[in-house]
């Protein structure tokens, strides 16, 4: 299971369904944009592994692609081995697989931070032991087993000396309680000495007896009461003592209820006395009603038949005064009659007038319009040739635009393009000569340098050789382990030291080579940008003319040639210009010669006027034929009226008519006299009804008060209990019985106390009985004065133990202190990764202020911390606060690589980088892809790199390719269906 073989990714963020990547033993880079998902594949790597990702949190719902349930991720390795996350919105990720076996006895909590430990590079700096805090760079290098037991018996510390100080107060807690059992036995044995009494008492069947006469006394019955000791006849002697207490509050309260009652007595009687006396008197009123009402009945008769008698009479008079009216309209209707024959004759006669002179103002007018009418036709001629002048003045004008436009595409055309295209030509002849000399320069400069890689690996060889040799070599070795010369042990040291610090002249010589074939490129390459600047300048003008040549065709084609629909030339147009001009001359020529002849129009003025007087004829017309028309229409409606009045009134006289008339008057003002004398009587009775009734209301609501009160009295008389109607007599009489009965019960209540001070000294000889009992018991089966011996021995016993109990903690303190001592030795080999970390910053970090790098491991209140550091200024300062971006990637990096290759704490070998050299150029990101072919090589790891730069991608492929190693490239793309990889 060394070896990881294929990851299938399904909706994993940007990922489709059931994407797979296949790894080489060697290397596996992703490349692709950022943002595209190498992210996601080391993300998806690690919840497929752990079942979480530190950076997205538990559950990491934000991986699960969007619009998806939910994602899936597998691991296969070699041997059939694989570890599979399942993971659902809403559910947490389950695992699959061989993960036991993968990672041995790690706990899968502890996972995610051995695997940045030892395997996995994030970008961000994120749980990155290099800039950590120093609790959190601790807390990483616990999960390591170097010193796990220690570190877990120091985790310890103080849940062990809790527990052990928590014994401890139990122990004083016992320790208390024996001394608490030994004085509250001793509080017993003074208690009973001090309740023992001399005094004689009454016998305590008396007592009860007394209590029970007590009951029977103020409950009116029998009541058997169980009386068993002191305590609970004290308790049923204050029961019945509250009892008699009660009974002589409710008596006390119910006599003054009796004392109240007994002075509405003689309310209630008053009250019966007054009952009587009003309903007599409304029995007479009812019947003084009933009489006046019989008599309103009565005149109400009288009055409708009155008004029976007064509506004839008014009927009858209306109908004779009918009849004088048609008389007087007769008389008016003949008078209308001949005035509208006279209106009638006098108007025909000024119609006919009218008509006449109508007529001869009508000929006049029609005669001016006609020759008003050829003069407009005339002036609208001339006119519209001269607007037709003005016109040809602007097709005149766009002739001569498009002769300009003609003569300008004429020039670009023979001129101006022919000469561009030379140039065109000469600038493509002297570029082709540049991009051979440009090639000829990539090739040197690709010699070159590959001449220097090879040089420096060989260097880098030597050098790493060397440190080899540095490293192990004793201090007082005097002979060269390379050449076998003598020296002394300092001198030997100084040499290799010079060594190391020394470049081969032959690398030197190499970077000069380098350089030169740099410059050189760089300056074919600034010729070649120059001859292509100006073959695209050329090309530019070439597009400019044409674009303008374009230009002026859409302008003539929009513009101009619309004016001139049957013309394809300048000249074509000038010919059309021509003949429009002497057309339009002729025309003008012929309409003035015409209008000459016909002379001066009426004015309009005058015709106007001749206008308004016809319309002032017309309008007298119409007005005298509307009237005759009225008058013809009233004359025929009067001499109607005048036919149909005749009919109605032939049979009568007028002089008959006012007779009846005046007859008819003085009767309706008899009956009018009778029917007020009528309403007056109505009105009297009706105010003496009301009256009566009135008081009838004042009576009955006098006796509902009055009724109320005794209601009042009874209810109280009743809630008394007692019996008949209200009288002083029986009140007197219950008053007297319970004035006896409370006080019996005074005077049993006064007993009652003295019985109580009996019983008080019965419950002191029963509290001696239990005491003295309770001491047997707790001294069984001993006798007093054993158990007491025994109680102070158990006290002894227990001091004791808390004294062994003090000496034991002190050894649980030593042995922490052992722990810690061993904790620090664990440091030490935790801090031994620091000479080979600071090897591989040599190989990979330029920077000498690095040089002494390392890891500080310590630990403090139980915690084990951490923190990288390096020499600043003569004192150690963390590293993060002196290094850039990519110089911290690298220590991590370098970190990571040393703790890889001095940790195995599992069989997985792999190193997983999320674009480790994003930050750097291609000389620097060599060094890091040469230090990953040693860990391939030598070390047999497997590397996952992801990056978003192609040239680094295929250098290090090449490079590993070249030295026998597998490699693949793969690269990310996204389209409608999501993410997909393809190796290329």
């Amino acid at each position: 299971m060394r070896h990881l073989q294929k990851i299938s990714i399904s909706n994993a963020r940007r990922f489709g369904k059931d994407i797979e990547i296949d790894f080489g033993h060697g290397a596996t880079i992703l490349l692709a944009p950022n943002g595209t998902g190498k992210t996601t594949v080391f993300e998806a790597i690690e919840l497929a592994l752990t079942g979480s990702t530190q950076r997205l949190g538990n559950p990491p719902s934000a991986l699960i692609r969007e619009k998806q349930p939910g994602l899936d991720v597998r691991l296969d390795f070699e041997d059939g081995k694989f570890c599979e996350v399942e993971y659902r919105k809403g559910n947490i990720p389950i695992l699959k697989g061989d993960h036991n076996e993968l990672f041995r006895n790690h706990g899968l909590e502890s996972i995610p931070f051995l695997l940045r430990l030892t395997h996995l590079l994030e970008q961000r700096g994120k749980n990155w032991i290099i800039g950590a805090g120093t609790e959190e760079a601790g807390s990483m290098l616990d999960r390591i087993s170097i010193g796990r037991e220690l570190n877990q018996v120091s985790g310890k510390r103080i849940s062990v000396l809790k527990a052990a100080r928590k014994e401890e107060e139990i122990r004083k807690l016992h320790l208390e309680q024996s001394k608490q059992n030994l004085i509250e036995f001793q509080d017993l044995l003074n208690k009973r000495n001090k309740l023992a009494v001399d005094t004689k008492l009454i016998p305590f069947k008396d007592i009860v007896s007394q209590i029970q006469h007590y009951f029977t006394l103020v409950l009116n019955e029998e009541v058997h009461i169980v009386i068993e000791n002191a305590s609970s006849g004290g308790a049923s002697l204050s029961h019945i003592q509250s009892i008699i207490d009660q009974k002589i509050k409710e008596l006390d309260r119910k006599i003054e209820q009796y004392t109240e009652l007994e002075n509405l007595i003689p309310l209630y009687d008053s009250n019966s006395i007054n009952i009587s006396s009003k309903q007599e008197k409304i029995l007479n009123l009812d019947k003084e009603e009933k009489f006046l009402e019989k008599e309103k009945h009565k005149v109400a008769n009288e009055n409708e038949t009155n008004k029976q008698n007064l509506s004839f009479a008014q009927t009858a008079l209306t109908a004779l005064c009918e009849i004088i009216d048609l008389f007087v309209q007769q008389e008016v209707s003949q008078l209308e009659r001949d005035q509208f024959k006279t209106e009638i004759e006098s108007l025909n006669i000024k119609l006919l007038s009218d008509k006449d002179n109508l007529k001869s103002l009508n000929d006049k007018i029609e005669e001016a319009k006609a020759h008003s009418d050829r003069r407009r036709l005339l002036d609208e001629g001339i006119e519209k040739a001269l607007n037709e002048r003005g016109e040809l003045t602007n097709l005149e004008e766009l002739h001569k635009e498009w002769q300009k436009l003609h003569e300008s595409i004429e020039e670009l055309n023979k001129s101006t393009i022919p000469e561009l295209n030379i140039q065109k030509s000469l600038s493509n002849e002297r570029l082709s000569e540049v991009r051979t000399l440009l090639i000829n320069a990539q090739n040197r400069f690709q010699a070159s340098e590959k001449s220097l890689k090879q040089l420096k690996d060989v260097s880098d060889t030597i050098q790493g050789a060397v440190s080899v040799i540095a490293a192990n070599i004793p201090e007082n070795r005097q002979d060269c382990p390379v050449c076998a010369a003598e020296y002394s042990p300092k001198e030997l040291q100084t040499r290799i030291s010079n060594a190391l610090t020394s470049i081969n002249p032959l690398v030197a010589d190499a970077v000069i080579v380098a350089k030169e074939a740099s410059k050189h490129l760089e300056d074919t390459q600034s010729k070649y940008n120059e001859e292509m600047l100006l073959l695209n300048k050329t090309l530019n003008e070439l597009n400019r003319f044409e674009e303008q040549i374009k230009s002026i065709n859409s302008l003539i084609n929009e513009k101009i040639l619309p004016r001139f629909p049957s013309c394809k030339t300048p000249n074509d147009a000038l010919a059309q210009n021509k003949v429009i001009s002497d057309n339009i001359r002729g025309t003008l020529l012929k309409l003035n010669r015409e209008r000459d002849l016909l002379g001066e129009v009426l004015p309009s003025e005058k015709l106007k006027d001749l206008v308004l007087l016809k319309g002032e004829y017309e309008r007298r017309i119409d007005t005298m034929q509307i009237s005759i028309n009225n008058f013809s229409l009233k004359l025929s409606n009067v001499i109607e009226k005048i036919e149909n009045i005749q009919i109605r009134i032939s049979d009568k006289n007028k002089e008959k008519v006012l007779i009846d008339i005046d007859s008819k008057e003085s009767e309706i003002n008899e009956l009018k006299t009778l029917n007020v004398r009528i309403k007056s009587k109505q009105t009297e009775l009706q105010e003496n009804i009301d009256k009566i009734k009135q008081q009838i209301i004042s009576e009955n609501n006098f006796i509902s008060h009055i009724v109320s009160q005794q209601n009042v009295i009874s209810e109280k008389w009743l809630a008394m209990e007692l019996l008949g109607e209200p009288s002083k007599k029986s009140l007197i009489e219950s008053k007297n019985s319970m004035l006896r009965r409370q006080n019996e019960l005074i005077e049993a209540r006064k007993s009652a106390n003295t019985l109580e001070i009996e019983l008080s000294r019965w419950k002191a000889a029963e509290a001696f009985e239990i005491l003295d009992k309770e001491i047997k018991e707790k001294a069984h089966p001993d006798n007093e004065d054993e158990y007491l011996i025994k109680l102070k021995e158990l006290l002894k016993n227990s001091e004791s133990k808390n004294h062994f109990l003090s000496q034991r903690i002190g050894t649980l303190n030593s042995l922490f202190e052992n722990v810690k001592i061993q904790q620090d030795t664990v440091h030490k080999y935790v801090e031994s990764v620091n000479p080979l970390w600071r090897s591989l910053l040599k190989r990979v970090v330029v920077n000498p202020r690095f040089a002494e790098t390392s890891l500080n491991s310590y630990s403090k209140r139980n915690k084990t911390l951490a923190e990288a550091s390096t020499k600043f200024d003569g004192s150690f300062i963390d590293v993060a606060d002196v290094a850039s971006e990519a110089q911290l990637t690298d220590l991590q990096l370098t970190f990571m690589l040393a703790m890889a290759k001095k940790y195995e704490w599992t069989s997985w070998k792999a190193l997983l980088l999320d674009d480790p050299t994003q930050h750097h150029d291609l000389v620097h990101s060599a060094a890091v892809f040469d230090l990953l072919r040693d860990y391939i090589i030598n070390l047999d790891f497997q590397v996952l790199l992801g990056t978003h730069d192609a040239v680094q991608a295929n250098f290090f492929r090449r490079k590993l390719v070249n030295d026998g190693i597998d490699a693949k490239i793969w690269t990310l793309k996204a389209d409608e269906n999501g993410v997909r990889a393809e190796c290329i």
